[in-house]
């Protein structure tokens, strides 16, 4: 095999996980924002009680009143456990070539005092809009930053870059 087709092959390799992160990206977003009204309304009931149990997880009656999540092959949701908030994570997956990518986005649907949940929150801001175009330019931004910022050290090599 000759390099040229071994750099073609990695460039489109490339191309495939860069379209396959901007894929899972915007499919984990895409259920954040369908989950949130979801559980605020599960829990709302809830608002002001005991819904954690004393290792962390859910109580039994919370658990009963979620929604069904889903829990196969593209996207996982499981209840994260933290100290002051109630947050879902989800995971999206996405296949390409012979590989796989993923990515993780929290959903927080409520504030804890304790085991208390004491509030509900608003859903957060989540882009579900992000193209390929758009992450590659944003990337190229970034090298030519980073370029700038070599080049001013550089400059700025005899003096460095704080006085002491």
């Amino acid at each position: 095999m000759s390099v040229a087709t071994m750099n073609e092959r990695a460039r489109e390799a490339k191309k495939q996980a860069v379209a396959a992160k901007v894929e899972a990206v915007n499919l984990a977003n895409t259920e954040a924002i369908r989950l949130h009204p979801l559980l605020s309304e599960a829990l709302a009931p809830f608002v002001g009680k005991k819904v954690i149990k004393i290792d962390g997880g859910l109580l039994e009656k919370v658990k009963a009143a979620l929604p069904e999540l889903p829990n196969g092959i593209g996207v996982r949701v499981h209840y994260d456990r933290a100290s002051y908030s109630m947050r879902w994570a989800i995971t999206a997956s996405v296949s390409y070539a012979y590989s796989c990518c993923y990515h993780e986005a929290s959903v927080t649907v409520g504030e804890l005092d304790g085991c208390v949940l004491t509030k509900l929150t608003p859903v957060g801001e989540y882009r579900t809009d992000y193209s390929v175009a758009e992450v590659l330019a944003l990337r190229a931004e970034c090298d030519r930053a980073e370029q700038a910022l070599r080049d001013a050290n550089g400059a700025l090599s005899p003096f460095g870059r704080y006085d002491r």
